[in-house]
């Protein structure tokens, strides 16, 4: 009889843990599984945020390659044309309607413009 008891204890015990085992076993592929499908989606989005931002850059660069010709020939057209500007100075000159400060600045304009 003792044998018997001793026999079915086992034989539970057995069951349980075979039980138990593929309670773990499940629980810990569904673990890994719900880890792999958000690692993916991260990866997933990362690779749309890294397109996307390859494609700005792109467009970036176009922009910048297309500004850099424009001044290109603007300085080239600018650098075409050589003149000489000379000011011949005067002693006096009528101004009308002008207050001291536009008069002062004016003043040294024409200073500035002599030196050069």
């Amino acid at each position: 009889m003792q044998v018997k008891l001793i026999t079915i204890v086992i034989c539970i015990s057995l069951i349980i843990a075979a039980v138990w085992g593929v309670y773990r076993q499940g629980h810990d592929n569904g673990f890994q599984l719900a880890m792999f499908q958000m690692q993916s989606r991260e990866t997933e989005l990362t690779r749309k945020i890294v397109d996307e931002t390859n494609k700005d850059i792109a467009k970036d660069k176009v922009i910048v390659e297309q500004y850099l010709n424009k001044q290109y020939q603007f300085d080239k057209e600018v650098a075409q044309y050589d003149f000489t500007f000379t000011h011949q100075e005067s002693d006096s000159c009528q101004c009308n309607n002008v207050d001291d400060n536009e008069l002062l600045e004016l003043q040294h304009i024409i200073n500035t413009a002599n030196k050069y």
